[in-house]
């Protein structure tokens, strides 16, 4: 379960999901990457799983797999499909959008994601320390973090503020 990056539901959550999966099924797809990792659905599955071994008949759920995604992607994905989701406090949210910015997303993503202002993603990561060799577009695209400084230009012969002597004597 190397996607499951939010914390598990309590035994309570669980048994209510499980629930709901006897009576209707699984109703939300389960994401897969394109190597058959769950990416969201963690939860689903497992309780799927686990009625069918107690003898259970129900239909196998759906999924959706998303391809060429990078494994920041992957994890940041995962996080924002569950964030809304769930009813998470202000130190899980917190945990999240800090845990995205890691991952690489922006502090205009991390807002839209998690439902705050890009100031409150802002403050919240702004202590985050790390740097990135590239960054990756809406489109894919991709370009480096920050670039080299140009140097600086050679010392020229004339100073333009009049301070040299440059009529012959």
């Amino acid at each position: 379960m190397i996607y499951q990056v939010m914390p598990d539901l309590t035994p309570m959550e669980y048994e209510g999901l499980k629930a709901s999966i006897s009576e209707v099924g699984v109703l939300v797809p389960v994401e897969l990457d394109e190597d058959g990792n769950i990416l969201d659905g963690h939860h689903r599955a497992g309780a799927w799983t686990e009625l069918r071994a107690e003898g259970v008949d129900i239909a196998k759920y759906a999924t959706l797999v998303r391809r060429g995604m990078t494994e920041e992607q992957k994890r940041n994905h995962a996080r924002v499909l569950n964030v809304n989701r769930r009813h998470l406090n202000k130190e899980q949210r917190d945990s999240v959008m800090r845990d995205m910015r890691a991952d690489g997303a922006t502090n205009k993503e991390i807002a839209a994601a998690v439902g705050v202002s890009e100031a409150t993603a802002w403050r919240t990561t702004s202590d985050l320390s790390f740097e990135r060799s590239e960054v990756v577009n809406a489109r894919g695209q991709t370009r480096p973090a920050t670039y080299a400084r140009k140097p600086e230009p050679p010392p020229t012969m004339f100073d333009p503020g009049g301070s040299a002597d440059l009529e012959p004597k």
